[in-house]
């Protein structure tokens, strides 16, 4: 019906093929491109952060509290947890159909009620939409023109970061080898003492000359009596003098004192601080203890000792807040104590003013003369100094004697006049600045700013930290060096040579690559533009692959075109016959990328092999019509409209037929698994598109341009045809016993090119070329953190010396994640190639080999894809499960030697090697009784001792930014240095007095192996071991070989053992092979009800199967592995082959119905369907030919598809020829006698 109105209507088909043209344009423009379909399941992941927490302790505090909160959300299948320093990160696996939004909610729900038995030092756990241990989508270096690694990280943290994460789809952003600058004050003890003692020897010295003084004037007032007899104004004078030398060492005696007692008020008061802040949790952890008090009562004995341990956990919390009760009490006290002495020196003080104002009156009056004796006298009998020196004295006694309790940290020494802790406090009181309230004036506002912050270096250098009336002030340079710094974290990035910082996204779960991608790379761009100074390169793109092979599957379609126009033409002999197939094809690919574009499709590696395939079916469709439309013009003489509607409706019941064998092939979908469903569901959904684009090609363009072509044109058969039909004859008529032979000898090669191509190792995708490398190197060994940046630096120089090698970043990572282990570093380099030209690994790791030969640490080159890839055929691994940390570590030991005594594998890694060493500080309680020590002080004390950097003690606001101020004490560095095997501790004994006792008298040390990573699954402990497989040595022989010494092996109790690797690969050729047999069952079946008999579809698969032989030798001789596209090559060839096949088996029953001779039947039948079939073989050699040499970026992995298409199509036309006859016939005689 459709050909008979575009033949009739031509413009129908102009219009729609135009219409086409624009929507493909437009929609391959806009076009999400990614690797893979949204295949990933619904997680979400929970991170938490516990800083300075060990792995074991992150692991029991808070990642076993939040699993078994999450335990209970609905629809989780798995639970799988990671432990790290400081970080705890749980996942959670949803099934097939949960609403995640709904899921995050009940989550969320969950943490909450789980941070009430978090530690207080947790922070507020974060739950995001996505898989933690996925790859991430897209990687970016960050930089400025003048390679400035603090305004990079500036730039990024203010505007990047914001902007990135408000976007659709993104989960998570990652910042690594961010730089930060920070002002370091380095406090030198040996200057701070030395300026305490010259500050004390001034006041020393002030003190005995004001004794002197005093000394002398009494002295002068003895005399004067003497000679005057006590009565005269000389003597007043004197006594004057006097009584002026006590006031001012009363006065020295006072500064002193009220210098004291400010600095142990500040003390108070800051630990009064910090435990107001525990007191505040008290109520809390109270309400949680009889929680869990009335839970125990009653449950039963499993859960009852998760709640003893919570309980117990709980009571340790409660003890503490006792102990910072009783603290809190005595703190109040001196608090009071120092604010009465306070008061009272106040008062003195004050007196101590006023007696000297009178002093000074009564001088000036005794220089006038105006007073008489004996009124003078009177007034000096007012001046009580010695009442004065004795309230200082007593002043000066009490704050030397007054002792605050000690609680988290030990009290400085009273007379030490500088601390790191007093510089601190000073630090943070002089730069200070805030509003303060406001006043109106005729109707005005008027904030009140009091004080100021510091503004520069210089400033800082200047600050006054000690200054006393009558001594040289202490300024901060004298004590210390101060110097700006880079505050960075433990990574340091590079990019082309200029330091920067890396992006890492991952995308939430649901969403495309392609499309997570899209929106990160536009949004980088226009950032790019409003940044003059910002440099954006993409070092890592999940779709930059696909990217690549869409440009270059354009190229290559323009090159099937002209292959596929001159096969045609010089096979029929006739150019306008290439050129109708040419336009069908043509417009059959747009109209399929449309319908993909505008049904909200992707372009990935499903979709596009199904485009391959339809491509290829169109062209066979196209053939098939067009030979159909001939026949029936030369042999029918019929014009050519009607030859145009008559020849293409006799192709209506083979495409149904097609159609059917489509449905078959997925209905295999039905019993697949979430991920595999996904898969079928996309592939499904194009394969409609192709269906719909192969209805308009065949039954609308193809009669329609014939009109076009061939109206008027030579009605004479093709010569293709007529040779053919000479070849069939020939061999049709040879003896029976020839054919026996002939078909013995098909079916014994196809078994041996079957055995030979599964014989080599099997893989998911071939090996690919790229425009993205990854490139691991790893330093062991005592390496300072600095070597490691050059050595980094030196070979990132010499890579992008290579002439291939665009972009060169690099990210250098402490594996250790603490900076007093130096264990191993490994650096991470990211390379993007020129103009995004794509190379194999191979030449690009002897590009590196020929630069690096001086460097002595160990490279490992991979493309991005292979980096990502979950799995491979390079290694095994077995995955070692158990409840106890101890028994699987046991056992993975015992597997790991295993391993090592396998003969074909090597480099068997695990176990300790993912370890570091820990010194672990058990306290004995009694021991430490009895020097009045806790564990809580004895932790405190070690973690005071072995921290770099105090809390930031200032900010320093400069022209050129925002520093954070720290301050750094030498002494506490060296400290730290030492060895903790001669640790000392400050004990506070009962009567007062201090004595220093070491760590070891009191606590046991033992040094032992800690995981940096505890994983678990479903809450279970894993540990894998892992181990590479020998040049020469096949995986699978290996794995049979380890699970055989496995089998034979006893494990510690409650221990598993899985082997993990190659089982990706196994699972996708296991899924590909059963969904091929299930899709062979379904398509016989259907043609067992079409030709209403059992034994024609057994034929019609059985001819089929003979044309694979022709793909396993196309493998076989190219060195292609078994892979993913060479399978889709399978299935197409098996479409092509099978709808030939039974169109040629159809034709011979139809043939020998109308009374035809068997022989005479098959040739017949065989001169109708061999030109079709052959110009179908031609036109898709010709097609996929340029695919086939693999030239072109990307084509690496359709070149097995293209190998087994034009290796099974040039077999399967000889089989058509030779060995389908002859089972026809054998079978078809047998079928005779029978009946």
């Amino acid at each position: 019906m459709l050909s008979k109105i575009c033949v009739k209507n031509p413009y129908i088909m102009i219009v729609g093929v135009l219409i086409i043209l624009i929507l493909s344009m437009e929609g391959f423009r806009n076009i999400e491109i990614e690797s893979l379909p949204a295949a990933d399941a619904p997680c979400i992941a929970i991170m938490t952060l516990y800083e300075q927490a060990g792995p074991e302790t992150v692991e029991q505090k808070v990642t076993k509290e939040i699993e078994n909160a999450v335990s209970s959300v609905q629809n989780v299948e798995h639970i799988r947890s990671t432990s790290q320093t400081g970080v705890s990160t749980v996942v959670l696996e949803l099934g097939k159909g949960t609403d995640i939004d709904t899921a995050v909610m009940e989550t969320r729900e969950r943490v909450e009620q789980a941070m009430e038995v978090l530690p207080d030092s947790a922070s507020k756990p974060d739950i995001l939409k996505m898989d933690s241990e996925a790859d991430p989508v897209i990687v970016a270096a960050i930089s400025t023109s003048g390679g400035d690694p603090v305004k990079a990280s500036q730039l990024t943290e203010e505007k990047i970061l914001p902007q990135l994460k408000r976007l659709e789809g993104v989960a998570y952003v990652q910042t690594m080898g961010a730089a930060e600058q920070g002002v370091q004050i380095t406090l030198h003890p040996e200057k701070i003492e030395e300026k305490n003692i010259q500050t004390e020897e001034t006041l020393e010295a002030q003190r005995k000359s004001a004794e002197e003084e005093l000394k002398t004037a009494k002295e002068k007032e003895e005399e004067t009596e003497q000679t005057y007899g006590g009565q005269s104004m000389e003597v007043l004078r004197s006594q004057l003098e006097v009584k002026q030398r006590e006031l001012n060492l009363a006065e020295v005696q006072f500064s002193q004192t009220e210098n004291m007692l400010d600095v142990k008020q500040q003390e108070s008061e800051n630990r009064k601080k910090a435990l107001d802040t525990v007191k505040v949790q008290e109520s809390e952890i109270k309400e949680s203890y009889e929680s869990i008090c009335r839970q125990a009562e009653n449950t039963e004995s499993e859960d009852e000792e998760k709640l003893q341990e919570q309980k117990k956990i709980l009571e340790e919390e409660l003890e503490t807040i006792e102990h910072y009760e009783q603290n809190f009490a005595q703190i109040q006290s001196a608090l009071l104590q120092i604010q009465s002495q306070k008061d009272s020196l106040d008062n003195a003080v004050s007196a101590l003013e006023s007696e000297k104002e009178k002093a000074e009156t009564l001088k000036d009056t005794l220089k006038t003369d105006t007073l008489s004796f004996k009124e003078a006298e009177e007034k000096l009998g007012e001046l009580d100094s010695q009442k004065i020196l004795e309230l200082a004295a007593q002043n000066t006694k009490l704050a030397e004697k007054e002792e605050t309790d000690r609680t988290d940290e030990t009290l400085p020494e009273t007379g030490t006049l500088l601390t790191v802790e007093k510089v601190k406090e000073i630090l943070t009181a002089q730069n200070f600045g805030m509003s303060a309230e406001y006043i109106e004036k005729n109707g005005n506002a008027y904030y009140i700013w009091v004080g100021d912050t510091l503004h520069s270096i210089q400033e800082l250098e200047s600050l006054p930290i000690l200054e006393l009336e009558g001594t040289k002030p202490v300024y901060l340079s004298d004590v210390a060096d101060i110097c700006v710094v880079e505050k960075g974290d433990k990574t340091y990035a590079e990019i082309n040579g200029k330091r920067g910082v890396l992006i890492s996204v991952q995308k939430e779960t649901g969403y495309s690559d392609g499309e997570v991608c899209g929106r990160i790379q536009a949004k980088l761009r226009d950032l790019e533009k409003e940044n003059s100074q910002m440099k954006c390169v993409i070092l890592q793109s999940s779709t930059e692959y696909m990217e690549t092979l869409a440009a270059s599957m354009g190229k290559h379609l323009f090159y099937a075109s002209i292959f596929l126009l001159l096969v045609i033409g010089s096979t029929l002999r006739n150019l306008r016959a290439g050129l109708l197939v040419m336009s069908s094809v043509l417009a059959g690919i747009f109209l399929m990328l449309a319908l993909l574009c505008l049904k909200g499709g992707s372009l990935n590696f499903v979709s596009l092999s199904v485009l391959a395939a339809g491509t290829v079916f169109i062209i066979d469709g196209t053939n098939t019509v067009l030979e159909n439309i001939h026949q029936t013009e030369t042999k029918e003489y019929l014009p050519v409209c009607m030859s145009a509607v008559k020849g293409t409706r006799q192709y209506a019941g083979t495409f149904a037929a097609t159609v059917l064998g489509l449905t078959a092939v997925f209905l295999p979908e039905i019993f697949a698994g979430e991920r595999e469903h996904i898969l079928y569901r996309e592939a499904g959904r194009t394969a409609v598109y192709v269906l719909i684009a192969g209805i308009f090609c065949v039954f609308a363009i193809v009669p329609v341009l014939y009109t076009f072509f061939f109206k008027g044109a030579d009605k004479r058969e093709w010569k293709f045809s007529l040779r053919i039909e000479k070849i069939q004859e020939r061999i049709s008529r040879k003896k029976k016993y020839q054919k026996i032979i002939l078909l013995t000898g098909t079916v014994g090669l196809l078994c041996m090119c079957g055995w030979i191509a599964f014989s080599k190792e099997e893989t998911i995708l071939p090996e690919m070329e790229s425009s993205q490398f990854y490139v691991r190197m790893e330093i062991e060994g005592e390496t300072e953190r600095d070597n490691v940046k050059e050595a980094a630096d030196d070979v990132a120089r010499k890579i992008s010396e290579i002439e291939s090698v665009g972009d060169v970043g690099f990210v250098s990572l402490d594996e250790t994640l603490d900076s007093d282990t130096k264990q191993a570093y490994m650096v991470q380099f990211y390379i993007q190639t020129k103009e995004k030209e794509v190379i194999s690994t191979d030449t690009l790791e002897k590009e590196i080999e020929k630069k690096l030969q001086s460097i002595p640490y160990s490279l490992q080159v991979q493309t991005m894809q292979e980096y990502t890839k979950q799995a491979g055929t390079s290694g095994i691994t077995v995955e070692i499960t158990g409840d106890e940390t101890e028994t699987v570590k046991q056992a993975a030991e015992e597997v790991k030697k295993t391993l090592e005594e396998i003969k074909g594998t090597e480099e068997a890694t695990g176990i300790l090697d993912d370890t570091k060493k820990e010194v672990r500080v058990t306290v004995q309680k009694e021991k430490a009784a009895l020097y009045n020590l806790t564990v809580e002080d004895v932790y405190r004390q070690i973690e005071a001792k072995m921290t770099d950097y105090k809390d930031i003690a200032a900010v320093l606001e400069t022209a050129d930014g925002i520093f954070d101020v720290m301050i750094k004490d030498m002494e506490k560095e060296l400290e730290k240095e030492g060895d903790i095997q001669t640790f000392v501790l400050h004990a506070e004994l009962e009567d007062g007095s201090e004595k220093e006792v070491p760590l070891k008298e009191i606590a046991v040390l033992e040094e032992r192996d800690v995981y940096q990573t505890i994983r678990k699954t479903d809450g279970s402990r894993y540990m894998q071991v892992t181990a590479q497989i020998q040049e020469g040595y096949r995986v699978k022989e290996v794995k049979s070989h380890i699970q055989e010494k496995l089998n034979a092996q006893s494990l510690p109790d409650g221990c598993k053992v899985k082997i993990t690797g190659g089982e990706a690969v196994k699972s996708v050729g296991m899924e590909v092979w059963k969904t091929v047999g299930m899709a062979s069952a379904c398509v016989y079946f259907i043609l067992a009800a079409v030709f209403q008999s059992f034994y024609i579809p057994f034929l019609l698969l059985l001819s089929v199967g003979l044309a694979y032989t022709g793909g396993f030798l196309a493998l076989i001789v190219t060195g292609q592995p078994m892979s993913a596209p060479a399978v889709i090559g399978f299935l197409i060839l098996s479409v092509i082959m099978g709808k030939h096949v039974a169109v040629l088996i159809k034709n011979m029953n139809q043939f020998e119905k109308e009374g035809m001779n068997r022989i005479d039947a098959i040739l017949c039948a065989g001169k109708k369907e061999m030109c079709p079939t052959a110009m179908t073989a031609a036109a898709i050699i010709g097609a996929v030919f340029s695919a086939a040499t693999g030239i072109g970026a990307g084509m690496e992995v359709v070149q097995p598809a293209a190998a087994v298409l034009i290796g099974g199509l040039l077999y399967g036309m000889v089989m058509i020829l030779t060995a389908v006859p002859c089972i026809f016939e054998l079978f078809h005689k047998k079928r005779v006698r029978n009946e």
